[in-house]
């Protein structure tokens, strides 16, 4: 009778460990954009734990259909996105897992406008001085 009770208690453990790895995932630094230009940008953000993780990019906030996976499992990301067209609007998700994502109609960019174009634009810009 007690061996059934501990086989059914060992797989709750093994259930709960390994659940622990899957669902454990997330986003401790959110997203942020650095280095814009007219056909890249990079994307970085941190997790709680080293993962492999991608960042899913649409023109249309609706069909993600570019993704830069990245290469190495760390909890620093810093992902590249290239290949973009100059003066358009792109929005962004991440994947941590096969059904987590993080990201919604807030998280997109606009690209820099062509070299030499005479478009205008505005620029905000800040910094830390983090000896």
């Amino acid at each position: 009778m007690k061996k059934p009770l501990a086989h059914s208690f060992l797989c709750l453990i093994l259930l709960a460990l390994g659940s622990f790895q899957v669902f454990g995932q997330q986003i401790i630094r959110s997203p942020y954009l650095q280095m814009l230009g007219d056909k890249s940008v990079q994307i970085r953000y941190r997790t709680n734990q080293a993962i492999n993780s991608e960042v899913q990019i649409s023109s249309d906030g609706k069909t993600f259909n570019r993704i830069k996976r990245s290469t190495q499992n760390n909890t620093e990301h810093l992902v590249l996105i290239d290949s973009l067209s100059a003066s358009s609007k792109y929005f962004y998700r991440i994947r941590l897992t096969t059904t987590q994502f993080t990201g919604d109609s807030t998280y997109f960019f606009k690209t820099a406008p062509a070299i030499g174009s005479q478009e205008k634009f505005s620029v905000w810009s800040i910094g830390d001085m983090w000896p």
